[in-house]
């Protein structure tokens, strides 16, 4: 891939990655690093939920971030491979009129040869690979609606799209649920804003964003659902700062990664 081709793939997605990571370096700066977390989650929750709360959200949004550049990586080479085949295919077919290949010959080296299965495999990977980071994004992104937003969603891991689909239902019918602030509360109002443009999709993107969103699969499996948000760092070293510094140790050693839900009224 060339310099250029690096650049391009960068900047199909930099309109979005940016005030994702303007977001994060806002999430780092409001580490409370006494009591751990965020300085403004208190009343409600224990410190080990905000300390994983806090921590899922950050490493969400960092992955989020991962997973938009690499739908536009794989879109690039999905291109290339595209590009090559098809020109080796338009030389093949100039050999064809030209008299010097066979139509034997000429479909082999379009679609017969191990190069040329092997060009069809790579841009079929490369497309899967480009949908499947779409949707990685939509779901980890979804995470960290939920948190922010303070959903009364059961369990923060499983979430994808398809929840932030169901939370807009609720809040856009004006139902009483127990997953979305009452009505006439200021805490509806912002939360109502925050997943308007999850709502109005059509708004704000293509039509196959429409249609992946719509089309994209509800995980059921916490571990898939774990794996759909898994971040590309792992562990609190990272940002020691979620949790309180007399916590540190004491999580290390009780395994805290593993208790993913704590207990906390109101949130996830």
């Amino acid at each position: 891939m060339s310099n250029q081709e690096s650049i391009n793939y960068e900047t199909r997605v930099r309109a979005a990655v940016r005030p994702l990571l303007a977001f994060n370096a806002q999430l780092l700066e409001e580490l409370d690093d006494e009591d751990g977390a965020f300085g403004f989650w208190r009343g409600g929750c224990d410190w080990k939920t905000y300390a994983l709360l806090a921590d899922y959200l950050i490493q969400s949004v960092l992955g989020t971030t991962t997973a938009l550049e690499a739908a536009g990586l794989t879109a690039i080479e999905h291109r290339q491979v595209t590009y090559s085949a098809n020109a080796k295919a338009r030389v093949a077919y100039k050999d064809l009129h030209a008299g010097s290949l066979t139509p034997t010959q000429y479909l082999n080296a379009v679609i017969g040869s191990s190069d040329a299965r092997k060009r069809s495999l790579r841009a079929e990977s490369a497309a899967e690979h480009t949908f499947f980071h779409m949707g990685q994004a939509l779901d980890r992104f979804s995470a960290a609606l939920v948190i922010v937003g303070g959903f009364g969603v059961k369990d923060v891991v499983t979430s994808d799209w398809k929840t932030v689909q169901d939370l807009w239902a609720a809040l856009d019918e004006d139902r009483e649920k127990g997953t979305v602030a009452p009505r006439g509360t200021a805490g509806r109002d912002i939360q109502r804003r925050l997943l308007a443009p999850a709502g109005l999709l059509q708004n704000y993107g293509s039509e196959i964003l429409a249609g992946l969103a719509s089309g994209h699969p509800k995980r059921v499996d916490p571990q898939v659902a774990g794996k759909a948000h898994e971040s590309p760092t792992e562990g609190w070293q990272h940002h020691p700062a979620v949790l309180p510094p007399a916590e540190v140790e004491r999580a290390a050693n009780d395994g805290l990664r593993a208790d993913a839900r704590g207990t906390c009224e109101g949130r996830a």
